[in-house]
């Protein structure tokens, strides 16, 4: 809105000085006038226009932190699709896959959580972002992005020999690339949890739903989602490979804790963030003599309360540091100088794990370390029914009744070890001797060598219909 006044009001003044000069009988002049007057305009949007983009894209919050310590500057816009068909033309197939990436500027995590490990694969490819700001970021880390702000550019994904495209949530327009039939499509989502998102009936529409242990494909069918079992690959975290698992407890006076809060999410039923009473449970945590890594979820930054909230939490942290010598933080916060910028990094610092019902819950049990979970909602009974991730830990409601003695027994007595062993192996896909990310690659190899979609839809509609379609095997 504001570019559109500034156009009108830069051609209001080119169009005043031309009736002037007109009035005055200087054809001539009237005719430089607004010729300059549109020349300046455009001049200025676009000097005004690369401004705003990298503002918006510094300013996006915690992620665009990250990156600023990764890049001294945004870099230039990235390339649109006619720049990326010039760069590719006359090669046979250039690309194999195609990474599809459409959600705000601040959502690239969900992009760049996969990206190092399909690197490996050692394939070609290219990410093709809907989001011009997102893709500006991407480009900035030096990723092979191109911009396509139209559902008609996404073409090119085919002329360029791509067989496989792979998306990490589901977008609405993810349906404009669901549309090319020739290619096989892999849902990877951006974590998994017990919530809603990670058992989405959308999901159906993909020639793959990638899952990282046989209880993500159970998720669906226990939540009423039909999906047939041909169409899921077990491909693990490969994102957990860097972290350690625990093989003793901590024998350290101080212990840490990890306490990671979820976004309010769309819809009721999807709200498990503890944010409403994340100071008390902070409070709670420091009264323990416990040492405090607090991540909010990226989202919380964006909501005005929340993010009042968080500031409010800096300054208790910040103010008990300096008064008692603690060391306690927000992980994702410039105020502590984003020391621990990953949740990667967040897990192996810490020894228990207080969270909400989300994605970080199945990478901490990677490690095996004791965790609680919030039940926000008070589902009481039914809350380890519902959500299966929280079995193999401990839990506090949302009135924090007997959240001290459950902390205690989390951080000093800790009996639960064995349960998470075997709830890992069935949310990771992994044995305790297995690496994750050689169970992803050789997943995603077989997925490119072997997998042939027209049989996979044969089989299916075989499967479900019979001969009544007269489908050929």
């Amino acid at each position: 809105m504001k570019k559109t006044k500034l156009w009108g009001a830069l051609i209001a003044v080119a169009a005043a000085a031309a009736f002037t000069f007109l009035a005055l009988g200087s054809a001539f002049w009237s005719v430089v006038s607004l010729v300059g007057g549109f020349l300046l305009a455009g001049t200025l949007l676009h000097a005004i226009g690369r401004r705003l983009l990298r503002l918006a894209c510094r300013k996006a919050p915690v992620i665009a932190n990250m990156y600023d310590r990764l890049t001294k500057h945004l870099g230039e816009y990235a390339p649109s699709v006619d720049e990326v068909r010039s760069k590719y033309r006359g090669q046979k197939d250039p690309i194999e896959f195609v990474f599809y990436f459409d959600a705000p500027a601040g959502s690239e995590h969900h992009v760049l959580m996969w990206i190092p490990h399909l690197k490996k694969l050692k394939r070609a490819f290219i990410i093709m972002a809907r989001n011009e700001m997102a893709a500006a970021k991407l480009h900035a880390l030096g990723l092979p992005v191109m911009h396509a702000s139209d559902q008609r550019e996404l073409g090119v994904a085919v002329k360029l020999g791509a067989k496989v495209v792979f998306y990490a949530n589901n977008s609405m327009r993810n349906l404009h690339m669901l549309r090319y039939n020739e290619l096989t499509h892999v849902q990877l989502l951006h974590g998994e949890s017990d919530k809603t998102s990670s058992f989405n009936p959308i999901c159906a529409a993909y020639d793959i739903v990638a899952v990282a242990g046989p209880a993500g494909q159970a998720r669906y069918a226990t939540n009423d989602i039909y999906i047939p079992d041909r169409k899921f690959r077990i491909v693990s975290r490969p994102q957990l490979a860097e972290l350690d698992v625990l093989t003793s407890a901590n024998k350290a006076p101080q212990k840490t804790i990890f306490y990671a809060t979820t976004w309010s999410g769309f819809h009721d039923e999807n709200n498990h963030s503890s944010m409403p009473i994340a100071e008390d449970i902070i409070e709670k945590i420091v009264a323990s003599g416990s040492r405090l890594i607090f991540r909010p979820h990226p989202y919380c930054y964006n909501d005005k309360a929340q993010s009042r909230q968080i500031k409010r939490i800096a300054a208790r942290l910040k103010s008990l540091n300096a008064s008692s010598g603690t060391d306690h933080c927000i992980s994702n916060n410039p105020n502590f100088d984003m020391i621990y910028p990953g949740v990667n990094d967040c897990i192996s610092a810490s020894d228990v794990m207080i969270s909400d019902v989300t994605a970080v819950l199945a990478d901490w049990l990677y490690t095996t370390k004791p965790y609680i979970t919030t039940d926000i909602q008070n589902a009481g009974e039914k809350f380890g029914v519902y959500n299966p991730l929280t079995t193999g830990g401990y839990v506090i409601d949302g009135s924090l009744n007997g959240f001290d003695d459950t902390l205690a027994k989390a951080l000093s007595n800790d009996t639960l070890r064995e349960a998470r062993v075997t709830l890992r192996e069935s949310v990771l896909g992994v044995r305790i001797d297995q690496n994750p990310e050689t169970v992803f690659l050789e997943a995603m190899n077989d997925l490119f060598d072997n997998f042939d979609k027209l049989e996979s839809q044969k089989t299916l509609i075989l499967n479900d219909h019979g001969a009544s379609l007269n489908v050929q095997p």
